[in-house]
This record gives C-alpha cells, structure tokens and sequence, in this order.
C-alpha cells in the first residue's frame, strides 16, 4: 500500500530542535538551464518565434522577481549557511484523501532540490560563492512555501 511507503515523520524530524526564521508564501521555482540566448530574449510574446523567450525562463525570472520582492521586504541577507525548506504545492487534481495522505511527507520527484536552492540563491542578486553548507528538503503541502530556519 502507498501509505505504507511514506515517511510522515521526517517533516518533524527535519524540523524538530529548530526554529522557523521566516515562512515565504510563494510556490517554488527551479533555476532553468540557461543559454546564452536567453539574456537578450525578454519578450515570451514576440511575433517571431526565434527571438521569443522560453517558457520556463519566462517563469523563472517572474518567480525571481517575486521572491526579490519578498526578500528585500524582509531584510534578509544570504549567509554562508542555508537551512531550507521548499513546500511544494499538491496538484488541484488529486482528491482530498490523496492531500492528506501526502501533506508533509518528503517531495521525492521533479523539481530537484539543488535546482530550487539555485534559484532561490540568484534571487538575492550577489555571488552565492561563499555559501559553504546548505540543508535542503522538499516536502508536499496544500500550498507552495518556502521555510527558512535556523538552530537555536
């Protein structure tokens, strides 16, 4: 059985001893792969398909923007430690049986974890170089969240 495969208590275990810093209500984007072609095409809309801009850049930069947002109206800085929490949001589709039995348990497929850490990275707009230890997870939850916290 499904339920049987699923680790209800590493969303406590994750958290248990810590304390939450910071909860962003946005649904997590991943970094794209980048060409070089996808600095200079801004428009998603352009009549010429060649110089349109992917979709997934299109998104990535609005979620970018938005978590910008976000940041600077919070004050917070990057530091060389990450303690994150990625929550992503269950699909409309599945049934409210299939919500509860998946709400907080790992998020075990697509997007990657190293993808969402990126982007949420590039958000602060400086180099990330000096970021030296990171803690990542992603879970399932009714809503998109990002989680930051702390061991204090």
């Amino acid at each position: 059985m499904v339920s049987e495969l699923l680790d209800y208590d590493a969303y406590e275990r994750v958290l248990k001893g810590k304390t939450i810093l910071k909860v962003f209500n946005i649904v997590p984007f991943p970094a794209p792969r980048m060409t070089k072609s996808d600095k200079w095409k801004t428009d998603p809309n352009h009549p010429d398909p060649n110089k349109r801009q992917r979709l997934p850049v299109f998104k990535y930069f609005k979620y970018k923007n938005q978590l910008q947002k976000l940041l600077g109206n919070e004050n917070i800085g990057l530091t060389d430690e990450l303690k994150l929490i990625f929550v992503m949001p269950m699909a409309n589709s599945w049934s409210k049986k299939k919500k509860m039995m998946f709400n907080k348990t790992p998020h075990k497929q697509k997007p990657d974890w190293d993808n969402l850490a990126k982007a949420f990275c590039d958000s602060f707009g400086i180099d990330d170089s000096h970021v030296w230890n990171a803690r990542v997870s992603k879970f399932w939850g009714y809503q998109g969240a990002i989680i930051i916290y702390d061991n204090i």
